[in-house]
Protein backbone atom coordinates (compact mmCIF):
# COMPACT_ATOMS: atom_id res chain seq x y z
CA UNK A 1 0.00 0.00 0.00
CA UNK A 2 1.08 3.61 -0.57
CA UNK A 3 2.78 5.21 2.43
CA UNK A 4 1.62 8.44 3.96
CA UNK A 5 3.07 11.41 2.07
CA UNK A 6 5.56 13.41 4.12
CA UNK A 7 6.00 17.15 3.67
CA UNK A 8 9.33 16.71 1.88
CA UNK A 9 7.92 14.07 -0.45
CA UNK A 10 4.91 16.24 -1.16
CA UNK A 11 7.19 19.12 -2.23
CA UNK A 12 9.11 16.76 -4.50
CA UNK A 13 5.90 15.46 -6.05
CA UNK A 14 4.64 18.98 -6.68
CA UNK A 15 7.90 19.83 -8.44
CA UNK A 16 7.48 16.81 -10.68
CA UNK A 17 3.82 17.63 -11.15
CA UNK A 18 4.70 21.02 -12.61
CA UNK A 19 6.76 19.44 -15.40
CA UNK A 20 4.94 19.31 -18.78
CA UNK A 21 5.91 15.69 -19.52
CA UNK A 22 6.71 12.60 -17.49
CA UNK A 23 9.63 10.21 -17.40
CA UNK A 24 8.38 8.29 -20.41
CA UNK A 25 7.72 11.27 -22.68
CA UNK A 26 8.20 10.26 -26.31
CA UNK A 27 9.98 13.49 -27.21
CA UNK A 28 11.95 15.99 -25.22
CA UNK A 29 9.75 19.06 -24.98
CA UNK A 30 12.11 21.88 -25.78
CA UNK A 31 11.32 25.58 -25.26
CA UNK A 32 9.16 27.01 -28.03
CA UNK A 33 11.66 28.56 -30.43
CA UNK A 34 9.24 28.81 -33.35
CA UNK A 35 8.29 32.21 -34.80
CA UNK A 36 5.41 33.97 -33.06
CA UNK A 37 3.27 33.19 -36.10
CA UNK A 38 3.97 29.83 -37.69
CA UNK A 39 3.75 30.01 -41.48
CA UNK A 40 5.06 26.52 -42.28
CA UNK A 41 4.24 23.58 -40.01
CA UNK A 42 6.71 20.68 -40.00
CA UNK A 43 5.96 17.32 -38.42
CA UNK A 44 8.86 17.56 -35.95
CA UNK A 45 7.53 20.85 -34.53
CA UNK A 46 4.11 19.52 -33.54
CA UNK A 47 5.00 18.42 -29.96
CA UNK A 48 6.55 21.72 -28.87
CA UNK A 49 3.75 23.73 -30.48
CA UNK A 50 1.00 21.69 -28.83
CA UNK A 51 2.60 21.70 -25.38
CA UNK A 52 3.45 25.39 -25.49
CA UNK A 53 0.58 26.90 -27.48
CA UNK A 54 -2.52 24.72 -27.32
CA UNK A 55 -5.00 26.78 -25.30
CA UNK A 56 -6.87 23.78 -23.97
CA UNK A 57 -3.73 22.05 -22.71
CA UNK A 58 -2.26 25.21 -21.21
CA UNK A 59 -5.53 26.03 -19.43
CA UNK A 60 -5.66 22.48 -18.05
CA UNK A 61 -2.15 22.78 -16.70
CA UNK A 62 -2.71 26.23 -15.21
CA UNK A 63 -5.97 25.21 -13.58
CA UNK A 64 -4.40 22.12 -12.08
CA UNK A 65 -1.42 23.98 -10.75
CA UNK A 66 -3.45 26.77 -9.13
CA UNK A 67 -6.12 25.07 -6.98
CA UNK A 68 -9.26 27.13 -6.64
CA UNK A 69 -8.19 29.60 -9.32
CA UNK A 70 -11.48 29.68 -11.18
CA UNK A 71 -10.64 26.41 -12.87
CA UNK A 72 -14.22 25.20 -13.09
CA UNK A 73 -15.21 28.11 -15.31
CA UNK A 74 -12.16 27.52 -17.51
CA UNK A 75 -13.13 23.91 -18.12
CA UNK A 76 -16.79 24.79 -18.70
CA UNK A 77 -15.88 27.42 -21.31
CA UNK A 78 -13.45 25.09 -23.07
CA UNK A 79 -15.95 22.25 -23.27
CA UNK A 80 -18.60 24.64 -24.66
CA UNK A 81 -16.19 25.87 -27.35
CA UNK A 82 -15.20 22.34 -28.36
CA UNK A 83 -18.80 21.16 -28.47
CA UNK A 84 -19.70 24.13 -30.69
CA UNK A 85 -16.89 23.15 -33.06
CA UNK A 86 -18.19 19.57 -33.05
CA UNK A 87 -21.71 20.59 -34.14
CA UNK A 88 -21.05 20.32 -37.86
CA UNK A 89 -19.72 16.78 -37.59
CA UNK A 90 -22.41 15.03 -35.51
CA UNK A 91 -26.07 14.06 -35.77
CA UNK A 92 -28.64 12.23 -33.61
CA UNK A 93 -28.74 8.43 -33.96
CA UNK A 94 -31.87 6.22 -33.86
CA UNK A 95 -31.10 5.18 -30.27
CA UNK A 96 -31.07 8.81 -29.15
CA UNK A 97 -27.30 9.13 -28.84
CA UNK A 98 -25.16 11.63 -30.74
CA UNK A 99 -22.47 10.38 -33.13
CA UNK A 100 -20.53 11.14 -36.28
CA UNK A 101 -22.78 12.24 -39.16
CA UNK A 102 -21.90 9.40 -41.56
CA UNK A 103 -24.71 10.15 -44.00
CA UNK A 104 -23.68 13.75 -44.70
CA UNK A 105 -19.94 13.19 -44.91
CA UNK A 106 -20.02 9.88 -46.80
CA UNK A 107 -21.94 11.62 -49.59
CA UNK A 108 -18.95 13.90 -50.16
CA UNK A 109 -16.57 11.08 -51.02
CA UNK A 110 -14.02 8.96 -49.11
CA UNK A 111 -11.29 11.63 -49.01
CA UNK A 112 -13.52 14.31 -47.50
CA UNK A 113 -15.13 11.72 -45.21
CA UNK A 114 -11.73 10.70 -43.79
CA UNK A 115 -10.71 14.28 -43.08
CA UNK A 116 -14.05 15.06 -41.43
CA UNK A 117 -13.80 11.92 -39.30
CA UNK A 118 -10.22 12.83 -38.28
CA UNK A 119 -11.38 16.28 -37.15
CA UNK A 120 -14.32 14.68 -35.30
CA UNK A 121 -11.88 12.28 -33.57
CA UNK A 122 -9.55 15.12 -32.57
CA UNK A 123 -12.42 17.15 -31.12
CA UNK A 124 -13.64 14.09 -29.22
CA UNK A 125 -10.14 13.59 -27.82
CA UNK A 126 -10.00 17.19 -26.69
CA UNK A 127 -13.43 17.11 -25.06
CA UNK A 128 -12.58 13.87 -23.26
CA UNK A 129 -9.27 15.36 -22.16
CA UNK A 130 -10.89 18.48 -20.70
CA UNK A 131 -13.49 16.39 -18.89
CA UNK A 132 -10.73 14.14 -17.58
CA UNK A 133 -8.74 17.15 -16.36
CA UNK A 134 -11.82 18.59 -14.65
CA UNK A 135 -12.49 15.31 -12.86
CA UNK A 136 -8.82 15.02 -11.93
CA UNK A 137 -8.79 18.56 -10.54
CA UNK A 138 -11.89 17.87 -8.47
CA UNK A 139 -10.26 14.79 -7.01
CA UNK A 140 -7.04 16.70 -6.37
CA UNK A 141 -8.91 19.46 -4.58
CA UNK A 142 -10.61 16.88 -2.34
CA UNK A 143 -7.52 14.85 -1.58
CA UNK A 144 -4.22 16.37 -2.71
CA UNK A 145 -2.05 13.74 -1.11
CA UNK A 146 -3.87 10.89 -2.83
CA UNK A 147 -4.34 12.47 -6.23
CA UNK A 148 -1.13 14.31 -7.17
CA UNK A 149 0.28 11.32 -9.02
CA UNK A 150 -2.98 10.68 -10.83
CA UNK A 151 -3.34 14.31 -11.86
CA UNK A 152 0.25 14.43 -13.13
CA UNK A 153 -0.30 11.29 -15.18
CA UNK A 154 -3.54 12.74 -16.51
CA UNK A 155 -1.79 15.91 -17.69
CA UNK A 156 0.98 13.91 -19.34
CA UNK A 157 -1.47 11.64 -21.15
CA UNK A 158 -3.54 14.63 -22.25
CA UNK A 159 -0.51 16.21 -23.88
CA UNK A 160 0.55 13.02 -25.63
CA UNK A 161 -3.00 12.38 -26.86
CA UNK A 162 -3.23 15.86 -28.35
CA UNK A 163 0.16 15.55 -30.05
CA UNK A 164 -0.78 12.15 -31.46
CA UNK A 165 -4.11 13.47 -32.75
CA UNK A 166 -2.42 16.50 -34.33
CA UNK A 167 0.12 14.25 -36.04
CA UNK A 168 -2.79 12.25 -37.44
CA UNK A 169 -4.36 15.42 -38.86
CA UNK A 170 -1.01 16.42 -40.37
CA UNK A 171 -0.72 13.07 -42.16
CA UNK A 172 -4.37 13.18 -43.27
CA UNK A 173 -3.83 16.64 -44.70
CA UNK A 174 -0.94 15.34 -46.79
CA UNK A 175 -3.09 12.51 -48.18
CA UNK A 176 -5.87 14.96 -48.96
CA UNK A 177 -3.45 17.30 -50.70
CA UNK A 178 -2.02 14.45 -52.82
CA UNK A 179 -5.53 13.46 -53.88
CA UNK A 180 -6.34 17.05 -54.84
CA UNK A 181 -3.13 17.46 -56.85
CA UNK A 182 -3.76 14.16 -58.63
CA UNK A 183 -7.34 15.18 -59.43
CA UNK A 184 -6.16 18.56 -60.74
CA UNK A 185 -3.71 16.79 -63.05
CA UNK A 186 -6.37 14.32 -64.14
CA UNK A 187 -8.77 17.17 -64.85
CA UNK A 188 -6.18 19.02 -66.95
CA UNK A 189 -5.55 15.87 -68.96
CA UNK A 190 -9.26 15.26 -69.52
CA UNK A 191 -9.78 18.88 -70.54
CA UNK A 192 -7.00 18.60 -73.10
CA UNK A 193 -8.36 15.28 -74.39
CA UNK A 194 -11.79 16.85 -74.68
CA UNK A 195 -10.42 19.81 -76.66
CA UNK A 196 -8.73 17.41 -79.09
CA UNK A 197 -11.90 15.34 -79.42
CA UNK A 198 -13.98 18.44 -80.17
CA UNK A 199 -11.51 19.48 -82.86
CA UNK A 200 -11.63 15.99 -84.40
CA UNK A 201 -15.40 16.02 -84.21
CA UNK A 202 -15.56 19.38 -86.03
CA UNK A 203 -13.30 17.98 -88.76
CA UNK A 204 -15.62 15.02 -89.20
CA UNK A 205 -13.08 12.54 -87.84
CA UNK A 206 -13.82 9.48 -85.73
CA UNK A 207 -13.24 10.27 -82.05
CA UNK A 208 -12.06 7.92 -79.34
CA UNK A 209 -13.86 9.54 -76.41
CA UNK A 210 -17.49 10.39 -75.74
CA UNK A 211 -17.59 14.19 -75.71
CA UNK A 212 -20.78 14.41 -73.65
CA UNK A 213 -19.49 12.00 -71.01
CA UNK A 214 -16.18 13.85 -70.89
CA UNK A 215 -17.99 17.14 -70.29
CA UNK A 216 -19.98 15.56 -67.46
CA UNK A 217 -16.74 14.13 -66.08
CA UNK A 218 -15.19 17.60 -66.04
CA UNK A 219 -18.09 19.00 -64.04
CA UNK A 220 -17.87 16.11 -61.57
CA UNK A 221 -14.14 16.71 -61.19
CA UNK A 222 -14.74 20.41 -60.57
CA UNK A 223 -17.20 19.52 -57.84
CA UNK A 224 -14.73 17.05 -56.33
CA UNK A 225 -11.95 19.62 -56.39
CA UNK A 226 -14.15 22.16 -54.64
CA UNK A 227 -14.94 19.67 -51.88
CA UNK A 228 -11.28 18.70 -51.47
CA UNK A 229 -10.16 22.34 -51.31
CA UNK A 230 -12.86 23.15 -48.75
CA UNK A 231 -11.77 20.18 -46.65
CA UNK A 232 -8.13 21.27 -46.84
CA UNK A 233 -9.07 24.74 -45.68
CA UNK A 234 -11.15 23.36 -42.82
CA UNK A 235 -8.30 21.12 -41.75
CA UNK A 236 -5.80 23.99 -41.81
CA UNK A 237 -8.17 26.07 -39.68
CA UNK A 238 -8.40 23.24 -37.14
CA UNK A 239 -4.60 22.86 -37.07
CA UNK A 240 -4.14 26.61 -36.61
CA UNK A 241 -6.49 26.65 -33.64
CA UNK A 242 -4.66 23.74 -32.04
CA UNK A 243 -1.31 25.52 -32.18
CA UNK A 244 -2.76 28.69 -30.74
CA UNK A 245 -3.03 30.96 -33.77
CA UNK A 246 -5.79 32.52 -35.84
CA UNK A 247 -7.87 29.91 -37.63
CA UNK A 248 -7.74 31.83 -40.89
CA UNK A 249 -3.95 32.13 -41.03
CA UNK A 250 -2.48 30.93 -44.35
CA UNK A 251 -0.57 28.03 -42.84
CA UNK A 252 1.41 25.72 -45.09
CA UNK A 253 1.72 22.10 -43.97
CA UNK A 254 4.99 20.28 -44.63
CA UNK A 255 5.43 16.77 -45.99
CA UNK A 256 5.24 13.46 -44.14
CA UNK A 257 8.65 12.32 -42.83
CA UNK A 258 10.47 9.60 -44.77
CA UNK A 259 11.24 6.25 -43.18
CA UNK A 260 12.61 3.05 -44.62
CA UNK A 261 9.91 0.42 -44.93
CA UNK A 262 12.51 -2.28 -44.23
CA UNK A 263 13.06 -0.86 -40.74
CA UNK A 264 9.73 -2.39 -39.77
CA UNK A 265 11.22 -5.86 -40.25
CA UNK A 266 13.40 -5.29 -37.18
CA UNK A 267 10.40 -4.71 -34.92
CA UNK A 268 9.67 -7.42 -32.34
CA UNK A 269 6.29 -6.50 -30.92
CA UNK A 270 6.37 -9.18 -28.20
CA UNK A 271 9.77 -7.97 -26.97
CA UNK A 272 8.59 -4.35 -27.13
CA UNK A 273 5.50 -5.23 -25.13
CA UNK A 274 7.62 -6.82 -22.41
CA UNK A 275 10.10 -3.95 -22.44
CA UNK A 276 7.67 -1.04 -22.47
CA UNK A 277 4.71 -2.37 -20.50
CA UNK A 278 5.43 -0.05 -17.57
CA UNK A 279 5.11 2.93 -19.90
CA UNK A 280 1.47 2.13 -20.59
CA UNK A 281 -0.81 4.79 -19.15
CA UNK A 282 -3.31 2.14 -18.12
CA UNK A 283 -0.60 0.12 -16.36
CA UNK A 284 0.78 3.20 -14.64
CA UNK A 285 -2.70 4.18 -13.49
CA UNK A 286 -3.25 0.71 -12.04
CA UNK A 287 0.15 0.82 -10.34
CA UNK A 288 -0.78 4.14 -8.74
CA UNK A 289 -3.98 2.56 -7.44
CA UNK A 290 -1.95 -0.35 -6.04
CA UNK A 291 -4.47 -2.71 -7.64
CA UNK A 292 -2.94 -6.12 -8.46
CA UNK A 293 -5.91 -7.30 -10.53
CA UNK A 294 -6.04 -3.97 -12.34
CA UNK A 295 -2.32 -4.17 -13.08
CA UNK A 296 -2.64 -7.65 -14.58
CA UNK A 297 -5.65 -6.58 -16.64
CA UNK A 298 -3.86 -3.43 -17.88
CA UNK A 299 -0.76 -5.39 -18.89
CA UNK A 300 -2.88 -7.89 -20.83
CA UNK A 301 -4.70 -5.04 -22.55
CA UNK A 302 -1.43 -3.34 -23.45
CA UNK A 303 -0.13 -6.57 -24.97
CA UNK A 304 -3.23 -6.96 -27.13
CA UNK A 305 -3.10 -3.32 -28.22
CA UNK A 306 0.56 -3.63 -29.20
CA UNK A 307 -0.18 -6.77 -31.20
CA UNK A 308 -3.01 -4.98 -32.98
CA UNK A 309 -0.83 -1.94 -33.73
CA UNK A 310 1.88 -4.20 -35.12
CA UNK A 311 -0.51 -6.19 -37.32
CA UNK A 312 -1.95 -2.95 -38.71
CA UNK A 313 1.57 -1.76 -39.45
CA UNK A 314 2.38 -4.98 -41.32
CA UNK A 315 -0.85 -4.70 -43.32
CA UNK A 316 0.01 -1.14 -44.32
CA UNK A 317 3.55 -2.18 -45.22
CA UNK A 318 2.19 -4.88 -47.54
CA UNK A 319 -0.26 -2.43 -49.10
CA UNK A 320 2.61 -0.01 -49.65
CA UNK A 321 4.63 -2.71 -51.41
CA UNK A 322 1.71 -3.42 -53.75
CA UNK A 323 1.21 0.29 -54.45
CA UNK A 324 4.94 0.69 -55.09
CA UNK A 325 4.93 -2.15 -57.61
CA UNK A 326 1.89 -0.66 -59.35
CA UNK A 327 3.55 2.75 -59.46
CA UNK A 328 6.72 1.26 -60.97
CA UNK A 329 4.75 -0.68 -63.59
CA UNK A 330 2.66 2.36 -64.48
CA UNK A 331 5.81 4.46 -64.73
CA UNK A 332 7.40 2.01 -67.14
CA UNK A 333 4.21 1.86 -69.20
CA UNK A 334 4.04 5.64 -69.35
CA UNK A 335 7.71 5.92 -70.37
CA UNK A 336 7.04 3.47 -73.20
CA UNK A 337 3.95 5.44 -74.23
CA UNK A 338 5.94 8.69 -74.20
CA UNK A 339 8.50 7.13 -76.55
CA UNK A 340 5.79 5.91 -78.92
CA UNK A 341 4.17 9.34 -78.84
CA UNK A 342 7.48 11.04 -79.71
CA UNK A 343 7.91 8.65 -82.64
CA UNK A 344 4.42 9.39 -83.91
CA UNK A 345 3.19 5.88 -83.12
CA UNK A 346 0.55 6.97 -80.59
CA UNK A 347 -2.12 9.66 -80.68
CA UNK A 348 -2.08 12.49 -78.14
CA UNK A 349 -5.35 11.28 -76.62
CA UNK A 350 -3.88 7.79 -76.05
CA UNK A 351 -0.73 9.35 -74.63
CA UNK A 352 -2.73 11.49 -72.21
CA UNK A 353 -4.68 8.42 -71.15
CA UNK A 354 -1.42 6.63 -70.24
CA UNK A 355 -0.25 9.72 -68.37
CA UNK A 356 -3.48 9.81 -66.41
CA UNK A 357 -3.06 6.14 -65.45
CA UNK A 358 0.44 6.86 -64.17
CA UNK A 359 -0.79 9.86 -62.18
CA UNK A 360 -3.42 7.64 -60.54
CA UNK A 361 -0.83 5.00 -59.60
CA UNK A 362 1.52 7.66 -58.27
CA UNK A 363 -1.21 9.22 -56.11
CA UNK A 364 -2.20 5.78 -54.82
CA UNK A 365 1.40 5.10 -53.82
CA UNK A 366 1.70 8.39 -51.93
CA UNK A 367 -1.56 7.74 -50.09
CA UNK A 368 -0.39 4.21 -49.22
CA UNK A 369 2.86 5.65 -47.86
CA UNK A 370 1.00 8.13 -45.69
CA UNK A 371 -1.18 5.30 -44.34
CA UNK A 372 1.97 3.27 -43.67
CA UNK A 373 3.61 6.16 -41.83
CA UNK A 374 0.48 6.71 -39.75
CA UNK A 375 0.56 3.05 -38.69
CA UNK A 376 4.28 3.31 -37.91
CA UNK A 377 3.69 6.46 -35.87
CA UNK A 378 0.86 4.79 -33.97
CA UNK A 379 3.15 1.86 -33.11
CA UNK A 380 5.87 4.25 -31.96
CA UNK A 381 3.36 5.93 -29.66
CA UNK A 382 2.47 2.48 -28.37
CA UNK A 383 6.04 1.92 -27.21
CA UNK A 384 5.67 5.11 -25.19
CA UNK A 385 2.49 3.95 -23.53
CA UNK A 386 -0.16 5.61 -25.69
CA UNK A 387 -2.48 3.05 -27.29
CA UNK A 388 -6.14 2.93 -28.29
CA UNK A 389 -7.36 2.03 -24.81
CA UNK A 390 -5.50 4.93 -23.20
CA UNK A 391 -6.96 7.53 -25.53
CA UNK A 392 -4.25 7.61 -28.18
CA UNK A 393 -3.86 6.68 -31.81
CA UNK A 394 -3.96 3.10 -32.91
Amino acid sequence: MRKKITAALLITMIALFLAPAGAWARVEILPDTNPEIVDVLEFKDIPSLVYNRNDMFIASENSLYVPGGGSGAVFTDLIAQLQAAMAGYVAPRPDGSIGFNDAVWAAQGPAVYKVAYDVYTLLNTQIATVQMQAASLSATMNSVSGQLDSASLSVEKAGDSLVSAMEGLYISYNSLREQRLALETKRALLEKSLAIARLQQNLGMNITIDVTRAEIGLREMDNGLTQLKNSEEALVRQINVNIGQDAGHALRVGSVPVINSEAVSAIDWAADTEKYSDRSYDVRSALQADDDHGIAYARAGYKENMRSLYMTLIDKQRALAVASASQTAAGQQFAFAALKYELGMMSEVQYLSEKSAFQDADAAYKTAYNDFYQAYNNYEWGTFGLTASSGGAG
